[in-house]
């Protein structure tokens, strides 16, 4: 729930759609590649409130990030097959990370 949440919604749909980070990364590097890729700005912004959330606290709140991962989500749906798009919340990798 909230930032940290968020920012996992973020990695699952990474894992998802074939653009799974590197284990030692910052979330800054991966949410910045994210968003080239993607062609949006949300993860950047989830992954800065993750990490305020995770070593101090989020002055913002965590009720606005629905709208953010949603449009992370959908970015990365879109650069994946349309038979994996049907399958898509149904992939168990996320399961194993």
């Amino acid at each position: 729930r909230g930032a940290r949440g968020a920012w996992a919604g973020v990695v699952d749909a990474l894992h998802l759609a074939g653009l799974a980070p590197d284990p030692h990364e910052t979330a800054d590097v991966v949410a910045r590649r994210a968003d080239d890729r993607l062609g949006v700005d949300a993860a950047l912004t989830i992954a800065a409130s993750a990490q305020r959330d995770a070593f101090g606290p989020d002055p913002a709140g965590s009720s606005h990030f629905r709208a953010e991962l949603r449009q992370v989500q959908r970015a990365a749906r879109r650069t994946v097959a349309w038979w994996r798009r049907w399958w898509w919340h149904l992939d168990p990798r996320v399961l194993g990370r």
